[in-house]
């Protein structure tokens, strides 16, 4: 689970702190501040849980991913094979890229709209889908915001235009 060109702090256990319930990523080794970063935290690789609702800040309790926040005390529905439409468009897992607002911090799969890393794989990604096949993409082709795109990212194959960046 580790990705060679990761340049974080990595194993899972040492970038993810547990607080009360809830999980966090902690400071990269050599952080100073966040305008002057030494480093970057996270991990390898993202993993779809929120669908098309990753790259949108308010859309992150929605159910077009695979899974999706849980509350405290809360269970997580499971994703039933059944419910992935189209399981060989589905990104399941890919390369971490920065989370939206914390350019240190690396916990989510490049979405649309990302700034993608262009040092790891030659400016691409790694995508797992969800029937388990595995490519090596241009960054720049999976952020951009059309319809092949963001049906990709959700369990039921759909583009959801109402869901704006």
């Amino acid at each position: 689970m580790q990705c060679p060109t990761f340049k974080g702090d990595w194993p899972a256990e040492k970038a993810i702190v547990w607080i009360g319930g809830w999980a966090g990523y902690r400071d990269p080794s050599g952080y100073i501040s966040r305008d002057e970063p030494g480093g970057i935290a996270g991990v390898s690789y993202g993993y779809n849980g929120f669908g098309i609702g990753s790259a949108d800040t308010h859309s992150w309790f929605s159910h077009l991913g695979l899974g999706h926040v849980v509350l405290p005390n809360a269970s997580m529905p499971t994703v039933k094979d059944i419910e992935v439409v189209s399981p060989s468009d589905m990104i399941a897992i890919a390369d971490s890229m920065p989370q939206p607002s914390y350019e240190y911090l690396y916990a989510f799969v490049l979405s649309i709209n990302s700034k993608p890393n262009p040092e790891r794989h030659n400016g691409g990604s790694n995508f797992t889908f969800a029937d388990g096949h595995v490519i090596t993409v241009k960054n720049k082709d999976f952020v951009s915001n059309g319809e092949a795109n963001r049906r990709r990212w959700n369990v039921d194959h759909e583009p959801h235009w109402e869901v704006k960046f």
